[in-house]
């Protein structure tokens, strides 16, 4: 059986070699990376050759080792980050290649580790728990990855309450990733449910405009998408854009000239993107 501590150990020898008084500069995090590029390439060769359990296992080290000493290196090359994100990637890929009780020890894996203290305050939890997400195949593994959310949601929240910041966003890609589940497993209705029951937070409120103009029951549509446009300051500003041109691309489904001129003329104003000129002048 592979030995992932051993792989603990190895990685670890390499961030030590590079360390100076507890800290890996510019040129030992690219040194280290460059090391530890050449285990992810050995993992991607076992996954390939069906050494599943070992790439697993090199995967896992990369992820538990790096991500702990990214907080004292200087990676501002983001090498040391790339090689977490590839590992994360490995660990997606293997899962589908597993039987149904090595997926299960993966699932169970990736839910523990998405809450444990070395992902704190980084992304990289959120990517754990959404391959977790993806991994789940009954209504227990559900639960399990909502209590996580809910949970990692929570987290969040204590973090970031001493400094008074927001956190919307990791309470909507909390939501979200509750949302690829329930896509995956459960009938339209449900979906439509969810999506009604988030409308107040922006990607939900979007994907329920470009459900309701795909069932062509446009005025719903675009009354979610005047909504937010009458009271911008109350959500993120970067989807003012996107809610005009799903206004506009409803305009273009009922012909509507007048209005299809008037958004594209703003949202090339906006944007600077020529597609809008085209709209425009046609």
């Amino acid at each position: 059986l592979p030995d992932k501590k051993e792989y603990i150990r190895t990685i670890k020898g390499i961030l030590g070699s590079v360390k100076d008084r507890g800290f890996i500069d510019y040129q030992g995090s690219n040194r280290a990376g460059d090391m530890i590029y050449e285990l992810l390439m050995q993992a991607d060769s076992d996954l390939e050759q069906g050494r599943i359990a070992n790439a697993i296992a090199i995967y896992q080290a990369v992820v538990e080792t790096v991500v702990p000493v990214i907080e004292h290196a200087d990676d501002s090359g983001g090498v040391l980050a790339s090689s977490i994100d590839s590992g994360l990637d490995g660990l997606r890929s293997s899962s589908n290649h597993l039987s149904v009780q090595e997926r299960g020890r993966l699932f169970d894996y990736c839910v523990s580790e998405a809450f444990e203290s070395r992902h704190k305050g980084w992304d990289w939890c959120w990517t754990l728990a959404q391959i977790s997400a993806d991994m789940v195949t009954s209504s227990e593994e559900r639960q399990r990855v909502f209590e996580l959310l809910d949970k990692m949601v929570e987290r969040s929240q204590r973090a970031n309450a001493q400094y008074g910041w927001s956190t919307d966003f990791d309470k909507q890609r909390a939501e979200m990733s509750k949302l690829s589940i329930i896509e995956r497993l459960d009938d339209l209705d449900q979906i439509h449910l969810f999506l009604v029951d988030h409308v107040h937070m922006d990607q939900f409120r979007q994907k329920l405009v470009e459900v309701y103009i795909k069932q062509s029951e446009l005025e719903q549509a675009k009354t979610l998408c005047q909504e937010w446009l009458d009271n911008p300051e109350s959500h993120q500003r970067g989807y003012q854009t996107t809610f005009r041109d799903l206004l506009l691309q409803i305009a273009q489904i009922e012909a509507d000239h007048l209005t299809i001129q008037n958004l594209s003329q703003q949202l090339l104003i906006d944007t600077g993107k020529l597609q809008y000129y085209t709209i425009y002048k046609t």
